[in-house]
């Protein structure tokens, strides 16, 4: 896991203090990249300025000039094309929008005053956090900073617990394999393994139960499942999936929809016609699909044993 700091030279003392709040809140061996804002150094400004960009809602692609005696230099993220729109800030403003603080490639904290230290008529905003955008803070308050980091911290294990669950779900397994998972989402393999207990516990706990009573070899029958939902949360609508063995369905897969949005029953029943080919046991497999974007996922079905009668 990475974490990069942009801050002007004066804000130096600043950033330790900063690095040591990431690694207490977010993740003891992050590696903290110290990128200061140099008129020597473009990269680090062009750097920032990409972050920012993409942490903002805005009506379109925007520079930063810089004031310099009675004209503005394009001093953060110069571009040949004359195009783009030009947001102005003076030298003296520079500290309304440093430091900022980004965590795997994507802007979270910036200085409150960001918003109002350009002179411009391009309309612009940063995002919330939680709709992959950024916290506003007083970068002199230290204890408003490391609230914001402790949020930083759990919104991205919220994030990445959410990631692991869909790999889970389209991996279809139990336990994940720490160095596959860490690969993809280039996230330390030892991050992952220190928080497994939340990122993979299991998300959703619904207990199935027949109450229909046996089936008849040979013959169509009515099944009635029973589903009880014993998860801690709000579920909302559950997509169910059915499978039996080849021929025992009139379709491959029986699909349902269940609705345990607040205010709804906790039990709720599907019913489909099986036709078992043996006895004197008829094997279904029950997976439940949470509908988009709760990115909550049982990973694996659950088996059913229905009874069978010749």
């Amino acid at each position: 896991m990475n974490a990069r700091i942009f801050y002007l030279p004066t804000q130096r003392d600043l950033i330790y203090d900063v690095q040591a709040l990431l690694r207490e809140h977010l993740y003891p061996n992050i590696q903290v990249n110290h990128l200061e804002i140099l008129d020597s150094d473009r990269e680090a400004a062009r750097s920032y300025l990409t972050l920012l960009r993409a942490s903002m809602i805005k009506s379109d692609n925007f520079r930063i000039g810089i004031e310099e005696t009675d004209q503005y230099v394009w001093y953060l993220g110069y571009e040949e094309d004359t195009n783009w729109k030009s947001l102005k800030l003076r030298r003296s403003s520079l500290s309304a929008i440093f430091p900022a603080i980004a965590i795997m490639d994507r802007m979270v904290m910036l200085p409150r005053g960001i918003y109002d230290a350009f002179d411009t008529t391009i309309p612009f905003f940063p995002k919330p956090l939680d709709l992959q955008g950024v916290l506003l803070l007083d970068f002199n308050d230290k204890r408003a900073i490391a609230e914001a980091i402790r949020q930083v911290g759990v919104q991205v294990k919220d994030e990445v617990a959410k990631l692991c669950k869909r790999y889970i779900f389209i991996k279809k397994v139990i336990q994940p394999n720490f160095q596959e998972l860490a690969e993809l989402l280039k996230i330390d393999k030892e991050y992952l393994e220190q928080n497994r207990t939340e990122m993979f516990a299991a998300s959703v706990k619904l207990t199935p139960r027949i109450v229909s009573g046996p089936a008849q070899l040979g013959r169509s029958t009515l099944v009635s499942l029973e589903i009880t939902n014993e998860s801690e949360f709000e579920l909302g609508v559950v997509r169910t999936q059915v499978k039996a063995p080849v021929g025992s369905l009139k379709t491959p897969v029986v699909r349902e929809y269940l609705d345990f949005s607040l205010g709804k029953p906790p039990v709720q029943k599907i019913q489909f016609e099986v036709t078992p080919r043996t006895s004197p046991y008829c094997p279904l497999e029950l997976l439940f699909e949470p509908n988009e974007p709760s990115q909550i996922y049982t990973p694996f079905p659950i088996p059913i044993i229905l009874d069978v009668m010749r």
